[in-house]
């Protein structure tokens, strides 16, 4: 800009403006810093996209930007193609959350169904690509039209609200107390869960409610800390002081995280990706932590889909059919004929419920199943095995790779179910 007759004022202030200028603070920054970390460069970061959109030369780039909002999504439909256990997309499978913030791309080559690539967007421009997504979502998907609404005002919410968060709670909390909101509320700032959802009455302690990608380190150690209380791996200690040394791992990953930043997390993956190089088969257990996205570095660029969407409509079907029952008894201990009016109103309801209790039965069985399994591998585990995959037995990896089997046919199951419900029953829903 020198170059071209800008004074040095001048170019200097373009060049500090360009991006985020950390010296330019408002009368409130400082107090605001404080309460929501990053607060000042959110407000900076929005206040350069309302700049760019009010430039009537930047609206045909926003346009194409949404148009590549509908094209990426289906694309990634073609690329990723169908799931056939349960007759979904793949693409349409991905977490909301992470269709608003990622731009998305699925891999054609890899050999597991459901991987993708992802790319961060900029705060505040991805609003625009999600526009087209949310055009994908209801004349391709046929979600809801309440759902798209509440996508459309999430995008607009996380792209141009400089204290943005997962939920109210955690918004209108400071940036150092939302690992505690989250907790209570089981939802990260990103809308995904902390912890997994408990099977039917699941009695197990918390120290054992974990997703795969958990780190090992916390685990054994949250396992430790529960059986020193007085607990086991099949139920948490007795009493209810004792109770508060029963913390699930995912909780101590989350504040690990949360305080320590991105440092901590990759440190955490790497060591455990150290530990599962003990494994005597070095390939298959890189594979183990590259599935569940535990490799530093390569966990921000390849993903598959979770398990969760599977899950939770299987329990949300299962919560309906459980409510409809409850309603349909209470009716019929005070009047008649509305309660065989409910029962006539909701009659897919209960056309699904016989199935659904062949299913909690099937899973009950498979449960019981996999909590023996853990049982014996407990007799073959320590603090050193459980931590160091590489040094247990043969044994107990056999055992490790039983119970990864019966809890992959549990999720085989839901799906099936969830298929079935949906293509020959219909939608649960309570009218």
């Amino acid at each position: 800009m020198i170059d071209q007759g800008v004074s040095d004022a001048r170019a200097a202030s373009v060049a500090r403006n360009i991006t985020v200028n950390f010296n330019r603070k408002g009368e409130l920054s400082n107090g605001m810093n404080a309460w929501f970390m990053f607060f000042n460069a959110s407000v900076q970061g929005v206040n350069q996209v309302w700049r760019t959109m009010s430039n009537k030369n930047t609206w045909p780039a926003l346009g194409v930007l949404m148009t590549l909002g509908f094209s990426q999504a289906w694309l990634n439909r073609l690329l990723m193609g169908k799931d056939e256990e349960d007759d979904k997309w793949w693409y349409d499978k991905i977490d909301p959350s992470m269709r608003r913030s990622k731009w998305i791309l699925g891999n054609p080559w890899g050999d597991r169904d459901g991987e993708f690539f992802q790319f961060s967007l900029p705060y505040g421009y991805n609003f625009f690509k999600n526009i087209g997504d949310s055009v994908y979502q209801a004349v391709v998907e046929g979600r809801p039209n309440q759902e798209i609404l509440s996508n459309t005002l999430l995008a607009i919410d996380e792209g141009f609200n400089p204290v943005s968060s997962g939920t109210p709670l955690q918004m209108i909390l400071p940036t150092v107390a939302d690992p505690f909101a989250m907790i209570w509320e089981n939802k990260t700032f990103f809308g995904g869960k902390v912890g997994p959802t408990r099977f039917p009455g699941d009695t197990s302690p918390d120290s054992e409610l974990f997703f795969r990608s958990v780190s090992p380190i916390s685990k054994e150690a949250m396992r430790q800390l529960n059986q020193f209380a007085g607990g086991s791996k099949f139920r948490p200690p007795r009493g209810e002081l004792l109770q508060i040394f029963d913390i699930s791992p995912e909780t101590v990953d989350l504040f690990a995280s949360q305080y320590s930043g991105g440092l901590g997390r990759t440190l955490s993956d790497l060591g455990g990706t150290a530990m599962t190089l003990f494994n005597h088969n070095v390939f298959e257990s890189l594979g183990k932590r590259f599935e569940d996205g535990d490799i530093p570095f390569v966990r921000l660029f390849v993903r598959k889909v979770s398990d969760f969407p599977v899950r939770d409509e299987y329990y949300t079907n299962s919560t309906t059919v459980n409510q409809a029952k409850k309603e349909l008894k209470a009716l019929q201990e005070e009047d008649q004929k509305k309660a065989s009016k409910f029962r006539s109103d909701n009659a897919v309801i209960f056309r699904a419920a016989p199935r659904l209790k062949r299913i909690r039965k099937i899973l009950s069985r498979m449960n019981k199943k996999r909590k023996k399994l853990l049982k014996e591998l407990d007799k073959h585990t320590n603090v050193i095995t459980a931590t160091l995959p590489g040094v247990a037995s043969k044994k107990a990896r056999e055992l490790q790779k039983e119970i990864e089997v019966v809890e992959d046919k549990m999720i085989l199951e839901m799906k099936a179910n969830n298929k079935i419900i949906r293509n020959e029953i219909g939608k649960l829903e309570i009218k």
